[in-house]
């Protein structure tokens, strides 16, 4: 009877790419106003239902948000899962849409903005900035006399990179890749990189 200690919560992203003209494109959406982090650049993707697997989770996330059916899509793998600090696990898978199902999108107007295709050779040549925080807990009002210590007590905590990719065509900040999306997308060109 295994499972999580504490409540977590499980999310599952599509990496897709097209291809057009002979060059790799990311597919990408501008976040819709009145969601989570609206107005935001991301990749295709959300909670996982009860029994999905990751890519399952992805290609159905895929197929209500971007509007291309999940039997157009072809899964490549799986790609590298992050851990966040707020008691999430994040899950990706990379795959292929065709350009002729990329056209006949249709994004869903209350998720999803607008589709956005940026070139994969963008990223791989664009050094992002990272920003490093610190991730602390406000333990001040700790009751350390319960367990015998004081406010010199040393606390664990971690670091939580943020990159910010360069503006892509002298894009506006608000189409900045960055936070999140940029992470995994840093990981995959590094990944893709690595195997080259």
């Amino acid at each position: 009877m295994a499972g999580d200690v504490d409540k977590h919560r499980y999310f599952s992203v599509l990496i897709p790419i097209v291809e057009k003209d002979g060059e790799l494109f990311l597919l990408l959406e501008k976040r819709a106003q009145g969601i989570d982090d609206p107005g935001e650049i991301s990749f295709p993707g959300g909670h996982m239902e009860d029994g999905e697997t990751p890519e399952e989770a992805a290609l159905r996330e895929t197929e209500e948000e971007v509007g291309i059916p999940r039997e157009e899509i072809r899964l490549l793998g799986r790609g590298n899962t992050l851990h966040g600090f707020a008691n999430y696990t994040l899950y990706t898978s990379v795959a292929e849409i065709p350009y002729e199902s990329f056209l006949r999108a249709k994004p869903l107007a209350k998720e999803v903005a607008r589709l956005i295709l940026m070139p994969l050779s963008f990223f791989a040549d664009s050094e992002p900035f990272v920003y490093t925080c610190d991730v602390r807990s406000d333990v001040s009002d700790f009751p350390g006399e319960r367990v015998g210590i004081d406010a010199s007590y040393e606390w664990r905590f971690g670091k939580w990179k943020v990159p910010i990719y360069p503006p892509y065509m002298d894009a506006p900040p608000e189409d900045t890749v960055w936070g999140l999306t940029a992470y995994i997308i840093m990981d995959f060109v590094q990944g893709l990189k690595e195997e080259l």
